[in-house]
């Protein structure tokens, strides 16, 4: 199950990348489980671009939903305050089936370049610029939102001849992350924080 293609005249790829953040940096005073709340660890970002027509079309499919699937379901009840194994099933059975109408880790299409107006030799073609570069956009999602979020949005864009980053927050505002532990190097789950959930520290912040 897919959802609907991309109207732009490109077909779209799609990788994820991450960076290791060593060592991991603390951002404020916020604390969560008696440790920093707002810890940098790893950076995250989705990457959506033009790629080439040589794809073999069976191969398109990226899945939409983040996994570990019952890791991101978790974090989605937990942000909307509803129980776990009411979402679950619908995750489970119907969710996790979806994918975008794009090719995982599918390279990065040459960018054309168009010969310019002193080029008036009718013989002139179009030429591959291995210096052109393709716009760049940099997206952030919203509230509870993610990489694949607005993945429709940011893959049209790409399907038009973009670039576009799709960054992951992982300061708590995302139902789900993932990012690799600085001490174990294994992924641990970071669920969305609630305001009960965040102690902090300094009289200040109750004035």
């Amino acid at each position: 199950m897919r959802l609907p293609d991309y109207k732009g005249k490109f077909p779209v790829g799609v990788t994820t990348l991450t960076k290791p953040i060593r060592p991991s940096r603390v951002c404020g005073s916020a604390r969560f489980n008696g440790r920093p709340a707002l810890k940098l660890e790893e950076i995250a970002y989705s990457v959506y671009y033009p790629t080439t027509d040589d794809r073999p079309h069976g191969n398109r499919g990226v899945n939409w939903l983040p996994r570990p699937l019952h890791i991101a379901t978790a974090g989605w009840a937990k942000f909307a305050s509803r129980s776990y194994w009411l979402l679950w099933p619908l995750v489970y059975l119907f969710a996790r089936f979806i994918k975008l109408p794009a090719y995982a880790d599918a390279p990065l299409r040459p960018q054309i370049e168009s010969p310019t107006s002193r080029e008036t030799d009718s013989s002139a073609e179009t030429l591959t610029n291995s210096t052109a570069k393709w716009p760049l956009v940099i997206f952030s999602h919203g509230l509870a939102g993610g990489r694949f979020t607005y993945s429709d949005y940011c893959g049209r864009l790409a399907s038009q001849g973009m670039v576009v980053i799709a960054l992951e927050h992982r300061d708590g505002s995302g139902p789900s992350v993932m990012p690799t532990d600085e001490e174990t190097g294994k992924p641990i789950p970071k669920l969305y924080f609630q305001n009960d959930d965040i102690s902090q520290r300094g009289s200040y912040l109750s004035e």
